[in-house]
């Protein structure tokens, strides 16, 4: 786990060998995008908040952790739902309309 604020990973206890690896590199992405000046901000407010989002931090941290994108996407697939991506999809599209509406 990484601590969405200061990026201290904390990692379960018995973990060892490739799971152990693999944890750490999944989470040193995460510590990455979350120490960044503008990742950091950016990631806070919409992880947790935006299935698509949320979705997309943990589908590359663990394609990244794993060296594989279809196991990066298959551990995502857990964090989200049909409901949030649908309810997503629908606040692009708002703000895509009204600006177009806009000018």
């Amino acid at each position: 786990m990484t601590d969405a604020v200061t990026g201290d990973i904390t990692v379960q206890a018995g973990l060892s060998g490739h799971v152990l690896e693999e944890t750490i590199r999944h989470e040193l992405v995460h510590q990455y995008i979350v120490r960044g000046t503008v990742t950091g901000p950016v990631s806070r407010f919409f992880y947790g908040r935006s299935a698509l989002a949320t979705f997309s931090e943990e589908a590359f941290a663990e394609s990244i952790a794993t060296g594989s994108v279809s196991q990066g996407v298959s551990l995502a697939s857990g964090y989200i739902t049909l409901n949030g991506a649908v309810f997503d999809g629908a606040v692009v599209a708002g703000v895509y309309i009204a600006g177009k509406a806009a000018g």
